[in-house]
């Protein structure tokens, strides 16, 4: 690797690089959200928003970067990212996913309403999703897209009046 440059500021200064990558992640951002059916998203679901993105753009070679034949990624963590494992489902999808449990004779449900999140990045494939009954981050490797319902989108908007995230 080549030799890293710390370049430290003072107040009021700018760094002309690091506003570029700030732009280009809130562009990322608005763009994919004004491809999702919610008008309003709670507060996790914008910051697992900026999450994505910022691991899709380092999943990608930089022409500008330290190498033209590996991302970001796989420079840091020496790990690329699988179309078949990551890609399964798409940013703030409807999601059946299934509940971990060892015992599945009993009558509790098995299977949650949720929101992807995307995917961690790990090597198994796991997804996280927000759950629409407890708005807790869940994390999970199975689970089913089922179409967009009107009540889920509903559902979404009132979390998102909730955390007053838009």
């Amino acid at each position: 690797l080549p030799e890293v440059v710390v370049n430290t500021t003072s107040a009021g200064e700018h760094v002309g690089d690091i506003e570029r990558h700030i732009r280009t992640v809130k562009e990322r951002g608005r763009g994919l959200t004004n491809t999702l059916p919610y008008t309003r998203m709670p507060p996790r679901m914008v910051l697992e928003l900026i999450y994505f993105c910022v691991m899709w753009l380092n999943a990608v070679p930089n022409k500008n970067g330290i190498s033209e034949e590996y991302s970001p990624r796989e420079v840091v963590v020496r790990q690329r990212l699988s179309y078949k494992k990551h890609c399964q489902v798409p940013f703030g999808a409807y999601c059946e996913v299934f509940e971990d449990r060892d015992r599945t004779n009993t009558m509790d449900s098995q299977t949650r309403a949720a929101i992807s999140l995307g995917p961690m990045g790990n090597m198994q494939g796991t997804y996280k999703f927000l759950c629409l009954n407890t708005n807790n981050v869940i994390k999970r490797r199975q689970f089913k897209e089922l179409p967009m319902l009107e009540s889920v989108i509903k559902k979404v908007k009132e979390m998102g009046k909730e955390g007053t995230a838009g």
